[in-house]
């Protein structure tokens, strides 16, 4: 897709290289990345380094969060770690 009106999510977050990022889709929170704790809401984008404890701080209502990878990792490796709890 090639047009100044329409732009491909997976396009733009490769154009940034990125590691993962999150995004509010529906609700608010609080939400940690490393040392810093912000309140996000509905729109707001996280982007988070590699290797950054990150996760969110559901602390009323409903939450949704969409999880991006970029670039593609693939599970199989295991070079992901993954934590029960992101805030720990």
């Amino acid at each position: 897709m090639n047009t100044k009106h329409f732009v491909r999510l997976q396009d733009a977050l490769q154009s940034l290289e990125t590691d993962p990022a999150a995004m509010i889709l529906e609700g608010e929170c609080g939400f940690r990345a490393g040392d810093e704790t912000r309140r996000v809401m509905t729109g707001d984008l996280i982007f988070i380094p590699r290797d950054t404890v990150h996760g969110p701080i559901i602390d009323k209502g409903r939450i949704a969060l969409l999880s991006i990878f970029a670039p593609f990792f693939d599970r199989e490796q295991r070079n992901i770690r993954w934590s029960r709890d992101g805030c720990a």
